[in-house]
């Protein structure tokens, strides 16, 4: 059997079997099946604690307000009920990640939002520019035929002056 020595902590008492040990006092008996046992938070972790009676090693907390040994993530102390500050910071964690989660959706959100923006105004684009090339060869198409048809006109007046005053012997040319 061997022991380590005391280093000044004080006793633990397993809160199965209720066998009381120092701090880094060593020994399995098969007696005791706890599952968990109270490890003083200034312990060295490298040096767990065992029970006398043979209790398996988990580490453990203490309570802040009544310093009664808890589980790591118990959520409320066994004896006071007040709430482990551990299973704050969990849920703390939880809810930063939540948040950071639903920041990330509506950041994705905003982005594809934008991108149906941009497609729909590049489509607005797109077919106004459309229209103006169809109405500019439209309003080239007009010029083209007015000024084909004024060319007529102006041709067939200035035939009908000159046959008519040729014809007619009342031509003016040159006085």
């Amino acid at each position: 059997r061997k022991s380590r020595p005391d280093r000044g902590l004080p006793f633990h008492v397993c809160p199965k079997c209720g066998s009381e040990t120092k701090a880094f006092y060593v020994r399995r008996p098969a007696s005791c099946y706890n599952d968990y046992h109270p490890e003083l938070e200034y312990h060295d972790p490298k040096h767990p604690f065992h029970c006398p009676k043979g209790c398996s090693t988990i580490t453990f907390h203490h309570c802040c307000n009544c310093r009664v040994p808890q589980a790591k993530f118990a959520e409320f102390c066994r004896q006071c009920k007040l709430r482990h500050p551990e299973v704050g910071k969990r849920e703390e964690e939880l809810a930063r990640q939540a948040q950071e989660e639903e920041e990330r959706v509506r950041q994705a959100q905003k982005a594809e939002e934008e991108r149906v923006r941009q497609a729909k105004k590049a489509e607005e684009e797109r077919v106004k520019q459309a229209e103006d090339e169809r109405f500019r060869k439209a309003g080239a198409r007009m010029l083209l035929l007015l000024s084909v048809f004024l060319g007529v006109a102006i041709c067939v007046y200035v035939y009908v002056y000159v046959t008519k005053g040729i014809y007619s012997g009342e031509t003016k040319l040159v006085d």
